[in-house]
C-alpha cells in the first residue's frame, strides 16, 4: 500500500473512532493506567527536577526529554492493552 493510502486509510479510521466515540474511551483508559501505574507522577516529577537544574530553562530542552522519557516509561502491560482494545475496534469495523 502506498504511502498516500496508508495516510487517507489512517485519517478515515481515526475520523470514525472520534465519530464513534471510541477515541475518547481509548484515551480514557490510557489515561486511567497511566494514573494507576505511577507515569503520571513520575513524568511530573522528572520535570520539575529536570526544569530546576537548567541554567537557563529552555522549555524545548525539557519538552525533547520528557517526551523522550515518558514514550520509553510507558509500562509494556499498558502499551498491550491499549494496542488490543485498538486491534479489537478495528475488527468489528471490518468483519
Amino acid at each position: 500500500m502506498a504511502p498516500m493510502d496508508l495516510d487517507s486509510l489512517y485519517t478515515q479510521i481515526r475520523r470514525r473512532m472520534v465519530e464513534t466515540g471510541e477515541w475518547d474511551r481509548i484515551v480514557y483508559v490510557l489515561s486511567a493506567k497511566l494514573g494507576e501505574d505511577g507515569w503520571m507522577d513520575d513524568l511530573k516529577d522528572r520535570s520539575k527536577e529536570y526544569a530546576r537544574s537548567m541554567d537557563p530553562l529552555s522549555f524545548q530542552s525539557l519538552l525533547d526529554d520528557l517526551t523522550d522519557h515518558g514514550h520509553k516509561a510507558v509500562p509494556v502491560q499498558t502499551t498491550k492493552e491499549i494496542r488490543f482494545l485498538i486491534r479489537q475496534y478495528l475488527e468489528q469495523q471490518f468483519e
